[in-house]
This record gives C-alpha cells, structure tokens and sequence, in this order.
C-alpha cells in the first residue's frame, strides 16, 4: 500500500517538471543563457581568465618543478633524499615510536583497567590528603570528579581480556569517529604477530608515576596532557587527521593551541616528506602566497612597533603554512569530502550556539546603532567576540554546504547538509552584519552562475515567486537593516567612512612599506590623521587597505595577484575538468572565499586570527580540489 500511495506524488512532480521544461518560455530562456555563457567561456575575456592551466603545465614541465619529481629520484635510488629516508625509517626513534604504538593498541582492556585505577586511585587519595590531612590547597571538585569517574570506568574494564585495537574495529561509533570522520587507517585486530608488552605491573607502575603528578598539578591538567600526546601521535601518524579535527575545532579553540595544531601538522607532513611517504608539488598559485608570505615577514620586521608586529607576523606565517599543507595532503575525494563534513559540523555547533545565544542567552547591543535600529534585541556572537566575525566564518563555510546538499547522491545525506546550509544562514541573519549579508548575495549570484546555464534559466524565471517569498517570509527589520547599507545617517556607518578617510590620508605618507602587522603599529600612527570621533580605531576596517597600511602597495599588488590566480585556476578547472560532484563542492569553496573578500570591502576580515587561519585553509582545500579533479580526469582519460 505504501508504494501505491507514493507513486502518484512522484508521477505528478515529474509531470510538473516536464510542463516547464517543454515550455517555450523556459527554452528559449535557456537558449539565451546558453549563448551568454557560450560568449563568455569561449570568448577573449574568458579565454584570459582560464589561462592558469596553460601556466600551470609549463611550471610542470619546468626545470624547477623536476626537482621535486619522484620520478626522478626514483631512476637512482643513492640520492640524498633516498638516503635520508632509509636512515628516518631504520632510526631508533622510528623503531621506538613502532613498538609503543603497537604495544598500546594491542594492549588488553584490563590491562589499561589496573593503569587507571591506579591513576585515580593514588590521585583522588593525594587530592584528600592535600586538604584533610596537610591542609595545603583546597578540594577542585573538577580533577576529584574525574578521578572517580576512572577509577569507575577502570574497574569495568578489568574484567574484559580484549585489545583495544579490537574494541575499536567491532565499534560502530568509534569506527565512525576514527576510520570514517577523522580518515584514519584501519589497523587488523587479528595481527598474531603483534603482541603488546604491556603487563599488570608495568601498567601498576605507570599509574603510581601519573598518580604521584598530582602533588604539583591538577589532575585534571594530568588527563588534558595524556590527550594531548595521544593527539599529536596520532597527527604524527597521520597529518590528514590533524587537518580534519582542524576545521571541527577552529571556532572553539583558542590561537595558541590551534597555532600548536597547525605545527604538529607541518612537521608530521615534512617527516613523512623525508620519509618519501608524501610529495610536494608546486603550482603558480603558490608562488604568489610564498611572496605574500614574504610581506608578510617584511611587515614584522619592518614596522614602528617591531616588539608587537614580531609575533603577530609569526602567527600569520604559522597559519599560513596550513595552505600548503592542505593543498599537499588532501589528494583524494574522500579526504576531501572529510574536510567538507568536519566543517559542516564545526559550523553547526557554531549555529547552535549562537541560536541559543541569542533568544535564551543575553546578547549586546554595542555593535548597533540602538536609535536607529532599536527593533533589533541584539547581535550574536556565538563562539567569537563580535558579529561581524561570526559573519565571516559562516559566509566562508555556508555556501559549500550547500554546494554539498546539491553534489550528495542520497537523500539522506542530501537533508542532513539542508538542514545545516539552513541553520547556518539563519544564524548569519541573527548576526545583523551587513556586510556579511553583501558577501552572501554575491555567493548566491556567483553559485547560480558557475553552476550551469539551466540554473541561471531558472533563476530568472523564479525572480517573481522568490520575490513573493521573501516579501512573505522575511522580517521587516532585516529588511530595513539591509536598507541602510550606505546611509551615513547611522553612526556605524559614518564610523567607517570617516575611518577609511583618515586611512587613505595615512597612506598618503605611508603606502610604499607601510607600518608594519597590528593593531599596535596601527593605532601607534593612525590617530595623526583621524578624524575627531576616530582615533581609537583599532583598524582601517577594509581588508585591502589594511594590508596596504601594514605591508605597503606591492604587499596589495601581490595578494590582488593571487586573488586574479584564484580565479583563473578555479574558472580553467570548472572549464575543463568533468568530475561533476567534485566540481559543486569547488564552486561551494570559491563562492565562500569571494564571498569573504567580498566582506573584506567593509570590514578587516583578517582581524581574528581563527578567520585569517580559516581563510587560508579554504584556499588550501580549494587548490587541493582543483588538483584532485585534474588527476580524475587523467585518470579518465588514461582508461578511455
């Protein structure tokens, strides 16, 4: 009966799809969009925009790029680099690392049972003594709660004789969190040659040792550095899962510690460079991230603040770097679909938050002009510390959301990235950042444009009825919100103007090397030719004029360069490549990224360093996407 019931509803969206794909209006609306993109791909301006393939083989086939070839250093295998290899692979410290990575997966749960209750027992004692019997320090009901939380959870496990290895492999859970989520390698649970060392008494002994560490930290320190270690063996294994947690972690974690994530992550993807376990190409985009790098460092060592620029510049660098680790790592679809998902969720948690955040929690109204807008209750915030930031991170992830709701084969799948595309731009309106919202539309232009021509057909065609939708559904006050871009009758938006009109006269005097990174450089220099009411600005609120502020003309020149390389690289893949899916989640990232310099028009988008460190991933993950879809066609073409 079920599937009596579900035939007509299928039949009548069929028949109502083929009565407007065989109307003559949608024909020739779609023979006229035809024609423009004919014109365009096909023409001289778009012809010049899909140069960077061109470039991109004759790098490759350049005396510079065989240097890096493995095929050539696979014709003579006593080159340097083969040597090195051999003595990483036969180090002691390799051999050292191999046997405690083998000795622990195939330990026995009740093995691991006697190390921590041990562990909990000797620290819960220690923390009781401490207040009870020497009267020292007091109770932290924090590292006591978890200590009997594992001395709970050890006894259960002594009574279980099975290897960890095993327990992972036959959990559906944990085989999602670690062979499907993070795209770790499955490790046989049936190895017999595998055989941990790991005994009662060593694990005894261990647990004395972690217990006794409670008499100078907190136990609770004691377990956040065992997950630490833990975490980066296992980015050491494998940089991928570092590049992975990265994007689900970003928005939650602070700068030092992603700044700690990203160099576990280099130096994991340079050891297995040495090791020959992973190849590093170079392509005509990253030549001009390497010179923006380089005014980068310039504008650190080069500035009239030079003890605050320093070791902000080693931040930018420092996050920079994950471009060229993501660009050389992610090489496949399924790691990059990974990326995709781990995004999605970071994206929802931020979602989530900021929902609650903003109708249950308590919101601040200093980023509004509260006369004007006093209809608004308020701006989230979510995860970071102002709107317009959480703006820019939902405009960089929205649109490959979606991109992904179109591009997933499922239904399933297909709801799952609905429902978070619509959490995500609901939370960006909560955000009330105009800016955020121009970059969004021009996401939502460009997607329907480098989609197909039929989408752009029926875009236009849909222009009433989504008029009429967005009259019925959308809120005055967003409405009148979006109205105001431009009136200088609010004070956020004469702020600007007029900081943008002291900047411009900095420049004036400044713009060949600029000032050097920071706010501190920036406010040490920047009230001598502000306007009264402005002298405080932190920044120039404009991406392109920061960087002209900091780094100089050229500095602007260069990243103008790399936004142009951008382009062409992205325009010459979708032009040519024929990996559809692949395709929708490149265009998803483009739109992000234009959307995001789009913003940058208005606002300094770089000014939070998790953003700066987001943007440069994206990029990274869109190069890595353009790559993978040029060896998909190769290899499509090698079996045609």
């Amino acid at each position: 009966m079920d599937l009596i019931q579900k035939r007509p509803n299928k039949t009548f969206s069929r028949s109502v799809a083929n009565f407007f794909g065989r109307s003559a209006i949608y024909k020739y609306t779609c023979r006229l969009t035809s024609a423009i993109y004919k014109r365009f791909i096909y023409g001289l301006f778009g012809t010049i925009l899909t140069l960077y393939a061109g470039f991109a083989q004759k790098l490759q086939d350049s005396l510079f790029a065989s240097l890096f070839s493995r095929k050539k250093e696979r014709e003579n295998s006593h080159t340097l680099g083969y040597k090195i290899s051999r003595l990483c692979e036969t180090s002691i410290f390799a051999r050292l690392v191999g046997i405690l990575k083998r000795d622990l997966l195939f330990c026995q749960l009740n093995a691991l049972g006697i190390l921590g209750f041990s562990f909990g027992f000797y620290s819960a004692a220690i923390i009781l003594l401490k207040k009870y019997a020497f009267n020292t320090s007091e109770i932290s009901f924090l590292s006591l709660a978890l200590s009997v939380i594992l001395i709970i959870v050890s006894t259960i496990l002594l009574f279980s004789k099975k290897t960890l290895i095993s327990v992972i492999n036959e959990s559906y859970a944990l085989n999602f969190i670690f062979f499907d989520f993070l795209a770790m390698r499955k490790i046989a649970s049936d190895d017999s040659e595998s055989v941990s060392h790991f005994s009662a008494a060593s694990s005894v002994f261990f647990g004395m040792i972690l217990g006794a560490l409670s008499l100078v930290m907190e136990p609770y320190k004691i377990f956040l550095g065992i997950f630490v270690i833990i975490a980066c063996a296992v980015i050491m294994n494998s940089p991928e899962t570092g590049i992975i947690a990265l994007f689900v972690v970003l928005p939650f974690t602070p700068t030092m510690l992603l700044a700690g994530l990203v160099i576990v992550t280099a130096i994991s993807l340079f050891i297995k460079v040495i090791r020959k376990k992973r190849l590093i190409k170079i392509t005509p985009i990253d030549i001009t991230v390497i010179a923006f790098c380089i005014f980068i460092i310039s504008g650190g060592l080069i500035s009239v603040d030079m003890m605050s620029s320093i070791p902000k510049m080693l931040v930018f660098v420092c996050f920079i770097s994950m471009y060229f680790i993501i660009k050389n790592i992610i090489r496949s679809e399924q790691l990059a679909v990974c990326c995709v998902r781990s995004l999605t969720v970071g994206a929802v948690g931020v979602s989530v938050f900021g929902f609650f955040q903003y109708f249950f929690g308590s919101v601040s109204t200093i980023w509004q002009d509260a006369e004007m807008f006093s209809d608004i209750r308020g701006r989230a915030v979510s995860t970071f510390e102002n709107p317009n930031v959480l703006g820019e991170y939902l405009i960089l992830v929205t649109p490959v959301i979606f991109a992904m709701c179109v591009a997933s084969k499922h239904a399933r799948t297909k709801f799952r990235y609905f429902v978070a595309f619509m959490l995500c731009s609901s939370c960006l309106i909560l955000t009330w950042s105009r800016g955020a919202w121009l970059g969004f539309i021009a996401a939502v232009l460009l997607f329907i444009l480098l989609s197909s021509h039929k989408t752009l057909a029926c875009t236009l065609l849909g222009i009433p009825a989504l008029c009429l939708v967005a009259s019925l559904f959308i809120d005055t006050s967003v409405i009148n919100r979006f109205l105001s871009i431009g009136n200088t009758a609010d004070s956020s938006t004469l702020y600007r103007f007029h900081i943008w009109e002291g900047t411009l006269g900095m420049l004036s005097d400044t713009w060949l090397y600029g000032i050097g990174i920071g706010t501190e450089a920036f406010s040490s220099v920047y009230p001598r030719y502000a306007l009264a009411g402005t002298e405080v600005a932190p920044h120039s609120h404009s991406l392109y004029l920061q960087i002209t502020s900091e780094m100089g003309i050229f500095a602007l020149v260069i990243f103008l360069l790399f936004c142009v390389t951008l382009v062409s690289m992205v325009l010459a893949t979708l032009k040519n490549s024929s990996a559809k899916n692949l395709k929708f989640i490149l265009i998803g990232l483009f739109c992000g990224v234009c959307a995001f310099l789009v913003q940058g028009f208005t606002d300094y988008v770089w000014y939070n360093y998790r953003i700066f460190l987001l943007f440069w991933a994206v990029v990274g993950l869109c190069t890595a996407l353009v790559n993978i879809c040029k060896d998909e066609d190769s290899r499509r073409n090698l079996y045609m």
